[in-house]
């Protein structure tokens, strides 16, 4: 036993000295990202604070003994010993109970999608590229560059900001004049909408940033307010020496767990070594990666989304599974309630008014609930910058390949509709992509190290990549991205896997509309919810298959 503890001691000691060796990366850079502690969870005000170890260790002694078990402090050989084994056995709820808030202050885009946004466990506001305009050189230097090479970065990073302020002002009539055809002209007289001085103006330049934002780099800074839990910062610095970690998240971990540690000691205690057996190295051939694009296109065949699988077996079909399955929700028999009664009281939010309410109540309905048991799989090609939207909704997972899994060595981008549409303006983005993907293949030539030239691709590059979720999940995405005031692409990919649903599982339809035309089926007042943040279309009037059309912005 004595042994065992030598070893842990050990461990927990070469930990915090990589701590510090990861605290020093901030040097390598010009300008660090910073870190912030904003807050943290605590017993109430005016009682004796508790560190995060003992709040683990009092959750285990409530799970493990008789009574009730207040957090407090313990310091005993016991209480060491049981937070030690509870961390070394992986019995990790206890510590999920404690979290800590941070701000991030300066990160890159590409550290948000691959590192603090990869798994499910946080809770994330990152400013958005959508309604703030992105600042001129606000992107992240790599590390270790000569000054030749640093010289090629900075040109080609530049170039991308310029060009970003170049499409902002072609964009912005162009825009004004689509908002100015779909709004009524009264709208911009409405009490409510000039108590909030919006204008059509500001929402033209609100969208040009939308799409502008496509030519930015994937190395522009960003600000989080990044909540997590004990474990899954424990965890990020125990996975901080995989592959896909930048020196820029490992700085940024150390800097999390640095700050939090001056206020609570106890947290240095949790560390372990960072995970040192890794998987076999790949090597990423760009020729490879072009050819399996070219199948995955093969696959969407033109589309942006293609329906790879939905549950079902060789005798029952996706609708009769699900009404299977509801039964079972309500004990009930095909001679109670057939198919159709059973499928209209779970689809249609007439019968079920849980199933569309803006708190998801849903999940707390056996009934409704039952809508987890049907597994539906895409294959879609989406952005980069789309896709860190996509990665948001948690219950649908994605893969999420690295920047090198990306990269052909040619152009491979997306186009946002409204600009393919505007013949004066997509000329200028296709020239803008053609001389962005030529600066990183100049800059791998320069001898830059390939993950850090891949820094400079756009947001528009493309990605092909498979999601899947349980029906309910996918519902709960389509309230949100069914909407006009949804971001274009990400709203066109769930336009077309919704009406891909409907094809195995028709009885759906009146649940997958935008929420205006659910309230206009329940008869809900308003229609729409977003009150002055209105796309400008009677979208409750609409169908789902007449929704592409409908859109003008």
């Amino acid at each position: 036993m004595l042994a065992l503890e030598r070893e842990r001691e050990t461990r927990n000691r070469k930990a915090i000295e990589i701590l510090g060796e990861y605290l020093k990366l901030g040097g390598q850079f010009e300008n660090p990202p910073e870190v912030l502690l904003l807050g943290y969870t605590q017993v109430p005000l005016g009682e004796t604070p508790v560190g995060s170890r003992s709040m683990a260790v009092s959750a285990g002694l409530q799970c493990y003994g008789p009574g009730v078990v207040n957090w407090k402090h313990r310091e005993s050989e016991a209480a060491q010993n049981l937070a030690d084994d509870t961390l070394d056995a992986g019995h990790h709820s206890t510590r999920m109970h404690h979290h800590i808030s941070f701000k991030l202050i300066g990160t890159s885009r590409v550290s948000a999608r691959d590192i603090w946004h990869f798994t499910p466990f946080y809770n994330s506001s990152m400013q958005s590229q959508r309604y703030v305009e992105v600042l001129m050189g606000n992107f992240l230097i790599p590390e270790g560059l000569s000054e030749r090479q640093r010289a090629l970065y900075v040109e080609a990073a530049n170039f991308a900001n310029q060009a970003y302020r170049e499409l902002l002002a072609l964009l912005q009539p162009r825009i004004l004049a689509r908002i100015q055809a779909v709004y009524p002209s009264t709208w911009w007289n409405r009490q409510e909408v000039k108590k909030k001085k919006i204008t059509p103006e500001d929402k033209a330049a609100r969208l040009s940033m939308e799409l502008a934002r496509y030519v930015i780099p994937v190395c522009q800074r960003s600000i989080i307010d990044y909540t997590i839990d004990d474990i899954s910062l424990l965890r990020l610095f125990h996975a901080s020496l995989m592959p896909n970690f930048s020196q820029e998240a490992r700085y940024l971990i150390a800097k999390m767990i640095f700050a939090y540690a001056q206020k609570d000691p106890e947290i240095l205690r949790e560390l372990d070594l960072p995970l040192s057996r890794q998987a076999p190295d790949y090597q990423y051939d760009s020729a490879v990666v072009a050819q399996f694009a070219e199948g995955q296109d093969e696959v969407l065949g033109g589309n942006v989304a293609q329906l790879l699988d939905i549950s079902h077996t060789s005798s029952r079909s996706p609708s009769e599974l699900l009404a299977d399955f509801a039964r079972v929700a309500l004990g009930a028999t095909a001679v109670s309630l057939p198919d159709e009664q059973i499928l209209q009281r779970l689809l249609n939010p007439i019968f079920n008014p849980y199933l569309r309410d803006t708190y998801d109540v849903g999940m707390h309905d056996p009934l409704t609930a039952s809508l987890k048991q049907i597994n539906v799989q895409f294959l879609i090609k989406i952005s980069y910058i789309i896709d860190q939207q996509r990665q948001r909704h948690r219950t649908i997972s994605g893969i999420t390949p690295t920047l090198e899994a990306l990269y052909s060595g040619k152009p491979d981008f997306i186009i946002p509709s409204v600009i393919a549409q505007e013949s004066s303006i997509v000329d200028f983005y296709a020239e803008t992509m053609e001389t962005i993907y030529a600066y990183v293949a100049k800059c791998l030539e320069a001898g830059i190290p390939k993950k850090q030239a891949l820094l400079l691709l756009p947001n528009a590059q493309a990605i092909r990549l498979v999601e899947s979720g349980d029906l309910l999940s996918w519902i709960h995405r389509f309230g949100q991205r069914l909407c006009l005031t949804a971001q274009d692409e990400i709203f066109r990919i769930n336009v077309s896997q919704a009406i891909q649903i409907l094809e195995h599982i028709p009885q759906a339809r009146p649940a997958l509309l935008a929420l205006c035309g659910v309230n206009a089926e329940v008869k809900t007042h308003p229609v729409c919810p977003e009150d002055v943040r209105w796309c400008g279309r009677p979208m409750w009037m609409h169908d789902l298959d007449k929704y592409l059309t409908a859109r003008v912005i």
